[in-house]
């Protein structure tokens, strides 16, 4: 499978970096340099994050803002992995995805061993940096495969674990979880996984049985906790009362499948499904926002968007408008509408609220 066959995929994972940190002027830093922490406003909103490799468009951003010195790693031959590393390090965590899909998928059962040895490499991967997340998102074609699917959510809930401070021994808990969540849709007929737009009700009610296909599936297993079935049971239930199968609200909601549910949500908001067209992040970022407000996963949700938006800060996008344009600032108050520039001018999103970020360059 190639890598670069999906909008969103997650195939970039950053290697620790052992080298020793030094402050040095803005002046002295150049392209390609990895910063040594994490940057925040006077708002305290994130400019730039720990690990990210330094472009030229960064550091002018960051003399602009007014920073004369910051603190990057000590330039090493081995500190950064190059690109095809990157990709090397995904397509082997996929390919360990694949190994536990594939015989459920014909029919034999799940194998926990092959489970356990890939949530290890996910959660040795995305505990080793975040630079995975400036590299990924670009100029990628839409997948709609449910292994990509199971790996980005995985990697995607691991982060988000950390980011909400959630007990640590749980973390192979929902990755494990997150790998698996989806798993029931192997016994579902494939062609509800691409009819397009909504589908008829009797077709909507075979589609909703796939949490409990899943936890059928994931309870079938002695070797699994049984927390996982539990889990991949309730990935759809929602805080309102509005999801399936069981409409749990609340508290009756596993907080590990709430964690799920949101990393769930962006994947396929910006990698598309058989039914839905991708989106860019920063659109995904505003349906989120929108449906936290209306019953979906307000806590996880406001999580998730205090961190992942600041990553795109520097990059390139098209607008709605024609324009191609970069990203400066991230509203606080507003994720999804960040301040930017494009066509030669500088624009606020968060007012012209008529323009959108169609897709990052």
């Amino acid at each position: 499978m190639a890598m670069n066959d999906r909008a969103g995929t997650l195939h970039v994972i950053a290697k620790e970096v052992n080298s020793p940190k030094k402050e040095v002027s803005i002046h002295q830093c150049e392209p390609g340099m990895q910063i040594a922490e994490t940057i925040h406003n006077a708002q305290g909103v994130v400019v730039i994050l720990e690990k990210t490799v330094l472009n030229a468009s960064m550091l002018m951003r960051l003399e602009n803002l007014g920073y004369a010195r910051i603190k990057v790693f000590a330039p090493s031959p081995e500190g950064i992995v190059s690109d095809g590393r990157y990709e090397a390090l995904y397509q082997a965590c996929l390919e360990n995805v694949q190994q536990i899909f594939d015989p459920v998928t014909s029919g034999k059962p799940l194998k926990p061993e092959q489970v356990k040895m890939a949530c290890a490499q996910v959660c040795e991967s995305t505990s080793s940096g975040h630079d995975f997340f400036r590299q990924a998102y670009r100029s990628l074609s839409v997948s709609a495969s449910l292994q990509i699917h199971s790996l980005n959510t995985a990697m995607l809930a691991a982060y988000l674990h950390q980011w909400m401070k959630m007990n640590e021994n749980l973390l192979y808990l929902t990755v494990q979880a997150a790998l698996l969540h989806d798993i029931g849709k192997t016994k579902i007929k494939r062609h509800l996984m691409d009819m397009p737009g909504t589908l008829p009700k009797k077709e909507q009610e075979e589609w909703n049985r796939h949490p409990r296909l899943g936890w059928e599936i994931v309870n079938a297993c002695r070797d699994m906790d049984s927390r996982i079935a539990t889990i991949v049971a309730t990935h759809h239930e929602r805080p309102d009362g509005n999801g399936y199968p069981m409409r749990l609200r609340g508290s009756g909601i596993d907080p590990l499948a709430r964690i799920i549910a949101v990393v769930d949500r962006f994947d396929n908001l910006t990698s598309g499904t058989g039914r839905e067209r991708a989106v860019s992040p920063f659109r995904a970022f505003e349906i989120l926002e929108q449906e936290a407000h209306t019953g979906f996963h307000l806590e996880e949700t406001l999580a998730f968007l205090s961190q992942v938006p600041g990553y795109y800060i520097g990059d390139r996008f098209f607008l709605s408008s024609g324009d191609i344009g970069e990203i400066l600032y991230i509203n606080p108050n507003m994720k999804s509408r960040p301040l930017v520039k494009a066509g030669g001018r500088f624009l606020d999103l968060s007012i012209e609220r008529h323009i959108h970020i169609e897709a990052m360059v």
